[in-house]
């Protein structure tokens, strides 16, 4: 099974791709914090989001800079070649019809907590 749960922030400009895929994607941020020898250290992680689908409209409407949300997941390697550039691999946390996009909270749209359906 595979099952990737995150909460963060989302940082990074969402971007929506054109109706015909019904994709969009958004850079979601994890805080932890961490004690070492006495000093506590933030370390931050950086998660890149797929969505596909109708959820992906919505988003694209509801998401904003700083909102906080919950997703469920799968965790999907991918590579790819950039023009010009060496070959990439990237690791993308993909929402399937049956994850989650819960936004908590931070964003003007959201109350209380908006459910993306999927």
């Amino acid at each position: 099974m595979n099952l990737t749960i995150l909460s963060g922030v989302v940082s990074k400009p969402k971007s929506v791709a054109t109706a015909k895929s019904h994709r969009t994607s958004f850079t979601l941020t994890t805080s932890m914090e961490k004690v070492y020898n006495g000093k506590s250290t933030t370390y931050r992680d950086n998660h890149t989001v797929v969505v596909w689908g109708p959820a992906a409209e919505v988003l694209g409407t509801k998401l904003q800079d700083g909102s906080l949300v919950l997703v469920m997941g799968e965790l999907h390697y991918r590579k790819f070649k950039p023009e010009g550039e060496p070959e990439r691999w990237i690791t993308e946390v993909v929402v399937p019809t049956s994850g989650k996009v819960e936004i908590v909270g931070g964003c003007d749209q959201a109350t209380e907590s908006d459910e993306i359906p999927l």
